[in-house]
């Protein structure tokens, strides 16, 4: 079982319409061909939502280039050389004492910052699609109901494999800093967390990330039917209060 916190969006740059396992399917193959053909290799994703494949950045020019056939299997080779690397070093035999919890988060909405009826009018004359259906969709809404929601139920979870070794983990796109506080609040720097897990949808920002806006903190809300607001401050907290019940649990 292998975790990187790394969004999966090569062949979706260069074959949009396509279905892929993107660079985790190269690496499982690659892992597959050298621990021998009856070995599951399973990829879990880690907190990944603002992180793309670091092969694709042109660092000069301070943006990703466009993606090619040829990286996805650039990416999951290294990956799979890097876990390969990781298994062969000095690892650690756990005598496990297995328990789980689960349960939510409750972060709250900013409804102050919904845009008014008249912003989700004016895009059903767009050219665009999309946006001719997400103001159809959110115009309903405000007109007729129900009302943009509240909070969000973020489920969590805790897996405990002994006493001092856990991983934590988080539906929706969980962005990479929610890492550095997990460990915070758990006084483990060790600690492992996985994202995307469960039934959760759209990208969970941290409290410091809110005032850059940008697409995971703004635009991708309106396309999740909490929505169309983003998070309140307080995301933080929520989350805090949320992980420290299931660990009394």
């Amino acid at each position: 079982v292998f975790c990187y916190g790394c969004h999966a969006v090569i062949v979706y740059g260069f074959a949009y319409d396509a279905i892929s396992a993107d660079y985790p399917g190269v690496c499982r193959r690659r892992l597959r061909e050298a621990l021998g053909g009856s070995a599951h290799c399973q990829f879990i994703q880690g907190l990944g939502g603002n992180v793309r494949p670091r092969a694709l950045a042109d660092l000069e020019a301070g943006v990703f280039r466009k993606p090619s056939p040829e990286d996805p299997d650039a990416v999951g080779g290294q990956l799979a050389t890097d876990v390969l690397d990781a298994l062969s070093g000095d690892g650690e035999t756990l005598s496990l004492d297995l328990a789980a919890a689960a349960g939510f988060a409750y972060p709250k909405r900013d409804r102050d910052k919904i845009l008014p009826l008249s912003h989700w009018e004016s895009l059903v004359a767009s050219d665009a699609e999309t946006s001719r259906n997400l103001g159809a969709y959110w115009a309903n809404r405000i007109r007729h109901g129900p009302p943009p929601g509240q909070v969000v139920l973020w489920a969590i979870g805790l897996i405990r494999l002994t006493q001092a070794h856990r991983v934590a983990w988080l539906s929706g796109e969980v962005l990479a800093e929610w890492l550095g506080h997990l460990r915070e609040w758990f006084a483990d720097a060790n600690l492992i967390a996985w994202g995307y897990c469960q039934d959760g949808r759209g990208y969970m920002p941290t409290d410091e990330l809110l005032p850059q806006g940008g697409y995971e903190v703004d635009r991708s809300n309106t396309y999740n039917k909490t929505g169309p607001g983003p998070f309140a401050k307080g995301i933080n907290q929520e989350a805090k209060d949320g992980f420290l019940a299931l660990a009394r649990q």
